[in-house]
């Protein structure tokens, strides 16, 4: 029939992840674990392995880190989830990153080459 849809909708994301952080002093660190994401509930939160066991939730605007269900800290993030990479994959906007949806006007795209 017209106008049925059988496709699935997707609602959570999940993958594994790496960073190498460069620190100020010269420095790196390294931090590896999972990554979730639930488009209904709109958290991020990290699973954090090594170096120690930790779990960071984003959410709204807030980042909480916990070390064995034990709340260490509260602090202020620029990153709200719902302007996420994982939201935008979810929600079938990343070829424009939201932009199309939100009042804004795309006026001109310049590609830069960075250096790493």
């Amino acid at each position: 029939m017209p106008g049925i849809n059988f496709g699935q909708q997707f609602f959570r994301i999940s993958a594994d992840f790496s960073i190498k952080e460069k620190i100020s002093d010269g420095t790196s660190k390294l931090i590896i674990g999972k990554v979730f994401y639930d488009l209904s509930a709109e958290k991020i939160i990290y699973d954090i392995s090594f170096p120690e066991p930790e779990t960071w939730v984003l959410q709204d605007t807030t980042l909480y880190r916990f070390q064995s269900n034990e709340l260490l800290s509260e602090t202020s993030s620029f990153i709200i989830p719902n302007s996420s990479f994982f939201h935008y994959t979810l929600s079938g906007q990343l070829a424009d990153f939201g932009l199309k949806n939100s009042g804004y006007t795309i006026i001109d795209v310049e590609k830069k080459k960075i250096r790493f």
